[in-house]
């Protein structure tokens, strides 16, 4: 006799709350779907109405049939993006695990999915809470309708909460915030893809409720140190170093050495982009006067200080999307700030570098994204990467160190009588000089011997 698993519904709630981290990982993996879909555009809507807090996701990408809808999306971990590999654009898949589409659960319980295909909307509505039961899923109903359209291709997903719900009250300012700072990470080497997130009667400051073009992370392009380049997958590496305090570029090539390199594995082609801020006064003034003179805008010392300590760390990004949590804020996956207690004056702290690491595909580099979306997993691959990191860091390191040894502000000798206090010693040689006068006018003879010594010299 054959027996078959039979999930219920609760396997699909799981997949959302329990392997999609947070507010932010959640909304990121919508926006993957949408580039999945080809789309240009995606827009993200927060609506609050009297009685519900909306999250709306709408992009142009080329949209789904219903067959589509019933086969692919409502299949948890389907292979589909395994097996197609690229997009119909040649874009790389992102969401290879089959399971980011639900994240829309943790962003709500309840789903209106609509969406256009070849003239042909396809309309499906999700009650997440029938879901949190021990039905199983084959017993749970969805329902799905379809009407002819002049619209264009896209998705637009209807996200609803009740006001009361957790989320509705969960959802701050500073939530907002940190999603669009993951967004505009999201841009890096994106010149083809356009995120914009709109709020509607969502802040009581109503000045805030607005609709904004994410843009690439700020400032990206300032920097006082660069290094740039890549690490092969023969441990062979080139880079050029930048430094503009000088104006100058240094190209570095050569060999990892052989004792480390006979200790590390398979990590595929690492490209690497570390840009390093000095943050002393005289740095920070030096950002903050250019970044005044070349845009339209006034930033104060604290306002760059404040920039920078939000976009540092070194993230890591495979087909030119970021793996949570490398980058994220406090997340020092390389260890920088403990060697930089141990050697100040060398080491580079996290809060100094804005770097970006690129990886190859799973296949060529052996780092395998783990399916709660919460980093790699760390074996070899993952400790030769380290390695590898920590290795170009190094060479940066080494370049800055000399420099600010060699430039250091020298210093003016100060007169010798204003480091050290004469005062008594001339006291005391006054008096000893007195004593002996007086010693020398009582005896003639004492006179006439030290008068012959001076004469001797």
């Amino acid at each position: 006799m054959k027996s078959y698993f039979e999930p219920t519904g609760r396997l699909i709630m799981s997949i959302g709350k329990d392997l999609i981290k947070d507010l932010p990982a959640a909304i990121v993996e919508l926006v993957k779907n949408a580039y999945d879909a080809d789309a240009t555009n995606v827009i993200i809507t927060y609506r609050k109405n009297k009685d519900s807090l909306e999250i709306i996701v709408k992009d142009d990408g080329h949209g789904m049939s219903k067959d589509t809808v019933i086969g692919t999306w409502m299949v948890p971990s389907t292979d589909y993006k395994l097996r197609k590999k690229t997009s119909p654009k040649g874009r790389i898949y992102q969401g290879k695990k089959g399971i980011g589409r639900y994240a829309v659960s943790l962003l709500g319980n309840k789903l209106k999915l609509s969406t256009v295909n070849n003239g042909i909307r396809t309309i499906a509505f999700f009650n997440w809470s029938d879901f949190n039961t021990n039905k199983k899923l084959s017993d749970i109903p969805v329902y799905i309708e379809t009407e002819k359209t002049n619209e264009g291709s896209g998705t637009i997903l209807y996200i609803t909460n009740e006001i009361g719900n957790d989320l509705s009250e969960k959802i701050s300012d500073e939530d907002t915030k940190k999603i669009e700072i993951e967004l505009s990470r999201l841009l890096y080497d994106k010149t083809d893809f356009n995120i914009e997130v709109c709020y509607e009667n969502f802040f009581d400051d109503l000045n805030k409720n607005v609709c904004k073009v994410i843009e690439p992370v700020e400032f990206y392009d300032t920097c006082h140190y660069r290094l740039v380049g890549v690490i092969n997958k023969d441990f062979s590496y080139e880079l050029k170093y930048f430094n503009y305090y000088l104006d100058e570029e240094k190209i570095i090539d050569g060999q990892i050495d052989i004792f480390l390199k006979e200790r590390l594995k398979k990590c595929g082609k690492v490209k690497i982009d570390y840009r390093v801020y000095d943050k002393d006064p005289e740095g920070i003034e030096i950002i903050t006067n250019f970044i005044n003179n070349t845009q339209d805008a006034r930033y104060t010392k604290t306002d760059i200080r404040n920039i920078l300590k939000e976009q540092s760390g070194i993230s890591i990004y495979r087909n030119g999307f970021r793996i949570r949590p490398y980058g994220d804020q406090g997340y020092d996956w390389l260890n920088l700030d403990a060697q930089r207690v141990q050697n100040p004056s060398l080491s580079i702290g996290s809060e100094q570098i804005n770097g970006r690491i690129s990886i190859e595909d799973e296949e060529k580099s052996g780092l395998k994204e783990k399916s709660a979306r919460d980093g790699l997993y760390e074996n070899d691959s993952y400790w030769t990467l380290q390695k590898i990191a920590n290795f170009a860091l190094s060479i940066l390191e080494k370049e800055r160190f000399k420099y600010r040894r060699d430039n250091k502000p020298k210093k003016k000798d100060k007169p010798l009588e204003k480091l050290f206090d004469f005062s008594n010693v001339k006291l005391n040689v006054e008096k000893s000089i007195e004593k002996t006068r007086k010693q020398l006018k009582k005896s003639p003879e004492k006179q006439e011997e030290i008068f012959k010594l001076l004469i001797k010299k």
